[in-house]
């Protein structure tokens, strides 16, 4: 097919940035509000269609892509009480709903909590974020049109859907905390219009917003972000103040108290997360271990010295930590896949929640009860969702999704290494039919991030599937620049070592040639 890309204009705009000029041809295309640039747009989408439908199997692809998207997902499934939450997308539905069952964690008697499909007729307002309170009583939640995440708050009352008074504007990527009694709650509200600048409240349920009691926040830079937190027992209420994305700082009192916060982790060179156990903060820290490591702290002597490492620093990253039937869950990424790990409250270590392969899972449940429930995914294996008890190790699924025609057992998944140029190990999976010839005759998808700390997992990807049934390979490279081996993995992919990304990226393709993928 003779493809003739649309004209793109280039002009005369240089910034001139510590002495050295750089060329900027193609600023113009930045302002997508001009006709031009969406006329430009139009010109490339219709392209586009053009070489699409020109492929003799596009209507086919087309209609497997669509049943595919039609696939009910279940999210994560988290109690609160005797009552199951769950957020769950249905055919062609813009949004997934949320839904609560009692009793039993039940996704086909679900319940609707909120339904953002019913926000406009538009299909552009979401739901952001929500809170359920300890009783399972209340939700907060915030919903915002176009995209802008600039979310207004609401309160709603569960059993009745009765929606409260209570509206609070500016909650941008709030944190909220519910009090107990469900008398208010403590949330984050942005105090600026041109900035995001958010200080902490605490909300008395029936009260005017302008009203709210301010609790912390001022002085604090646009860099310094607050936001409020509890423990899972809900004994004590935390303040963490992140700088950037390698360190923060902990403020904690108790949850009971109307006094100040008292400072546990403050100008530490790393990230902290901590929760409460018997008398104990227990901590996961980047602090002085890049993959993380596990503190406990008693409450009453918070000073460094009484700091106690029941979980050292291992071959791992320690992603983040649940407290789950009165004992310490790590969830750890492995080479990018998950394991779930289980210790006694003094760190000595119990054994894991088995997994079926080589996936992604998250783990949800509470503090004080030993069944908990796990979702877990792999590239081949769609999200299946089960309950595990801790106690007994009876293991029961709850949810998997249906795929149709797809048989996960007439694929390959492995995890391999190769070297890149600097000779560094890096891990990548490799997806195909089973029985491909490696004689470079394979197409081959490659696919790779690299940055911000952001690392690739195997989840599983349902529109792989008319890809890897045409016999197409799926590659999937751990690069430099993400979190596959911590902190020290991605500032290898950054700044002045940003090269290695292209390198490592470079690398993998060198390796699917050498091995015959392609």
């Amino acid at each position: 097919m003779d493809i003739k890309y649309p004209e793109t204009k280039k002009v005369d705009v240089v910034d001139t940035i510590f002495g050295t000029r750089v060329p900027d041809p193609y600023r113009w295309l930045e302002d997508l509000r001009s006709s031009e640039v969406q006329a430009w747009i139009k010109k490339q989408n219709k392209l586009t269609m053009k070489v699409l439908r020109s492929i003799p199997v596009w209507k086919t692809l087309l209609k497997e892509f669509e049943n595919l998207s039609r696939t009910t997902t279940v999210h994560y499934i988290f109690p609160v009480k005797n009552r199951y939450f769950f957020m769950k997308k249905e055919g062609l539905k813009n949004h997934p709903v949320l839904y609560y069952v009692d009793g039993k964690p039940d996704v086909s008697k679900g319940k609707v909590v909120v339904d953002p499909n019913k926000f406009s007729r538009s299909g552009l307002v979401s739901l952001d974020w929500y809170r359920v309170s300890r009783d399972g009583k209340y939700i907060a939640f915030g919903k915002s049109e176009g995209g802008t995440e600039n979310s207004t708050l609401y309160v709603k009352e569960i059993d009745t859907g009765k929606m409260l008074p209570d509206t609070i504007p500016n909650t941008k990527w709030a944190s909220l905390v519910w009090t107990p009694d469900n008398s208010g709650f403590y949330y984050s509200r942005n105090t600026s219009r041109e900035k995001y600048l958010p200080h902490i409240y605490f909300h008395k349920l029936g009260e005017p917003y302008e009203k709210d009691k301010y609790i912390f926040g001022e002085g604090l830079s646009e860099t310094e972000i607050p936001d409020v937190s509890a423990s899972s027992d809900r004994e004590y209420l935390f303040i963490n103040v992140s700088h950037g994305w390698i360190k923060n700082d902990v403020y904690f009192r108790s949850m009971n108290s109307s006094g100040g916060f008292t400072p546990l982790f403050v100008g530490k060179n790393g990230l902290f997360d901590v929760n409460h156990l018997d008398g104990h903060f227990i901590v996961l820290t980047t602090y002085n271990a890049p993959k993380g490591r596990i503190l406990s702290i008693p409450v009453d002597s918070i000073d460094e010295e009484h700091w106690k490492e029941i979980i050292p620093e291992k071959d791992f990253v320690i992603e983040y930590f649940r407290i789950l039937g009165k004992r310490i869950v790590l969830i750890v990424k492995k080479d990018t896949y998950t394991k779930l790990l289980v210790y006694k409250p003094d760190g000595e270590f119990i054994g894991e929640i088995p997994l079926p392969g080589k996936g992604v899972a998250g783990v949800s449940g509470e503090w004080d009860n030993p069944v908990v429930i796990v979702r877990y995914q792999s590239i081949l294996q769609p999200p299946i969702i089960f309950t595990y008890n801790l106690d007994t190790g009876e293991r029961h699924v709850i949810w998997e999704m249906e795929t149709g025609d797809f048989n996960p057992e007439e694929y390959e998944q492995k995890l391999v290494f190769y070297k890149s140029k600097d000779s560094t190990s890096i891990p990548m999976f490799i997806v195909h039919k089973k029985g491909i010839k490696l004689d470079g005759s394979n197409p081959v998808l490659l696919t790779g991030y690299g940055g911000f700390s952001v690392g690739i997992s195997p989840y599983f990807m349902r529109n792989l599937v008319p890809l890897l049934k045409r016999r197409i390979v799926f590659a999937y490279p751990g690069i430099r620049g993400g979190d596959e081996y911590g902190e020290e993995w991605h500032r290898d992919g950054m700044l002045s070592k940003k090269q290695n990304v292209f390198d490592d990226f470079i690398a993998a393709g060198e390796y699917l040639i050498d091995k015959g993928y392609t």
